[in-house]
């Protein structure tokens, strides 16, 4: 039995709700991967960090967030050339080396501004040397000695930033699940910044399962650090499929493709993919990928995943998903974790349809619930209800009818872009935009088989279900502005 359902991935920005906007305050910039606010916030507040410069232009921190506001504000302002970035942060940097020219908020951000350029690694020391306790430069550290392969001092800084605290308890509890279920010597393909470091904090600083190699999709297209990372781990792949050469001919994406494809069929490893990536990257091998917990194992040959599923379920830390003994008072739990956490949802799904086949009735209706209880934090409570009730349905009858949605027009979540109609559906599914018009769309059935991709650059697209079985699916929506989870169902 396979799922390999994405429900949440964290190498796209997902959408982050709404702030309060205060007319006349500036705000402190939290770090982008931790606390996404949206564009329009960053651009607000650059305005007024500009201002607050203006004033007091000797102002260290207003200069620093600043120059984080200018950054945020054009990850998804998709109208900014590569031409007016860089004459943006030439004048910016230049602003601020005349203003406060050696603090560390102005070496730092000509070290950030220049995307880990080993020619600007002064700044970066020198950073540390004014500032040694900044949790954002110990970050940077981190990610420096990474990708010059030099894992002594890479890890000290690790140690160094685990012992600040700064990361949330509940993003390490999910990475200890994460780690701790796979097989030993493993390699784990990772995407991010929130499935990456989280995992490295607990090999260094816990030494929990250092046997696992942490392989991550961005650090991989590094010219310099992919031979060092593969010589190191033995690891057999095609390097010239990430190069430039080949990368000109066909995409980023088809690269990265071609090469998890590559590493996947070339090792002994147990090899996974986590769920966090973004599934366009293993569409190569997504036939051969089996859901065993918050990650899909690769296997060419099939084997039932669902005793591993439940061992792994069995070894699991929960506690701290449903449990909270003090407030976390992390920008990550308020905006991220809700919609990480949805990611135990294909796993208890698979679990809840085991149990449900094998008449334990008790263990089946305990799954279902501590799946609605993190659904409810997501504010996607009705669309887990429906999809487990779809599970239960197929699960108690021996025809291919399903249970039929009240409306005729699948009415989205609050914020999501994508109108599906008729809902239920028998041979056309409409998908319709609303507000944006660009969107790459991942449509998987009730066993999380992919069975349906697109990019649509139309408000409006016709999919012909015709063949497809009758159940419910789940339709992934990614744009500039977030990722989106809906669903329908065919009945005919």
């Amino acid at each position: 039995m396979k799922l390999h359902v994405y429900i949440l991935i964290l190498c796209v920005a997902l959408v982050t709700g709404g702030y309060a906007q205060q007319a006349d305050v500036p705000q402190p910039i939290p770090q982008y991967a931790q606390d996404n606010r949206g564009h329009n916030w960053y651009v607000h507040q650059l305005a007024l960090w500009e201002a607050e410069c203006a004033k007091t232009p000797t102002k260290e921190g207003a200069w620093y967030n600043r120059f984080k506001a200018q950054r945020y504000s054009f990850f998804e302002d998709t109208t900014v050339t590569q031409k007016q970035h860089a004459e943006t942060f030439t004048k910016l940097l230049a602003d601020m080396k005349k203003a406060i020219p050696d603090s560390w908020e102005y070496h730092l951000s000509v070290w950030r501004n220049g995307g880990n350029n080993t020619e600007l690694s002064e700044h970066l020391d020198r950073a540390y040397q004014l500032n040694p306790t900044f949790v954002e430069i110990i970050e940077e550290l981190v990610t420096f000695y990474e990708v010059n392969m030099n894992r002594t001092k890479r890890d000290e800084f690790i140690k160094q930033w685990y012992a600040a605290k700064s990361f949330s308890p509940s993003l390490l509890g999910y990475a200890y699940n994460a780690l701790t279920t796979l097989e030993p010597n493993a390699i784990l393909v990772t995407c991010g910044d929130n499935d990456t470091y989280p995992f490295w904090m607990l090999q260094v600083a816990k030494n929990i399962r250092p046997d696992v190699v942490i392989m991550n999709t961005s650090l991989m297209c590094h010219p310099e650090y992919r031979p060092k990372f593969l010589k190191l781990y033995s690891i057999q792949a095609d390097t010239s499929l990430l190069g430039d050469e080949h990368m000109a001919k066909t995409s980023y994406e088809q690269s990265v493709q071609e090469f998890i494809r590559s590493v996947a069929q070339s090792n002994k490893r147990p090899f996974y993919v986590s769920i966090t990536v973004d599934p366009m990257f293993s569409e190569l091998i997504k036939d051969d990928l089996y859901l065993t917990g918050l990650a899909n194992k690769y296997s060419p040959k099939r084997f039932d995943n669902i005793a591993v599923l439940k061992r792994n379920w069995e070894a699991m830390h929960l506690d701290y998903l449903t449990q909270t003994f003090y407030e976390e008072n992390y920008g990550f739990n308020t905006k991220w974790l809700p919609l990480l956490n949805m990611n135990y949802i294909p796993l208890t799904a698979l679990l809840y349809e085991h149990y449900k086949l094998s008449g334990d009735e008790t263990k089946a209706e305990h799954i279902k619930n501590f799946a609605l209880t993190l659904a409810t934090a997501a504010h996607q409570e009705q669309n887990t209800q429906e999809y487990f009730e779809s599970i239960a349905n197929s699960s108690t009858t021996t025809t291919n009818t399903t249970t039929t949605v009240s409306t005729n027009t699948q009415q989205p979540d609050a914020t999501s872009p994508l109108t599906l109609a008729p809902n239920p559906a028998s041979t056309t599914l409409t998908l319709t935009l609303r507000g944006i018009q660009q969107a790459e769309i991942h449509i998987t059935n009730v066993q999380g088989k992919a069975v349906y991709s697109t990019r649509m650059d139309s408000t409006e697209q016709a999919v012909d279900i015709s063949q497809w079985a009758n159940g419910v699916y789940t339709v992934r929506t990614t744009t500039i502005n977030g990722t989106y989870n809906t669903m329908f169902t065919i009945n005919r």
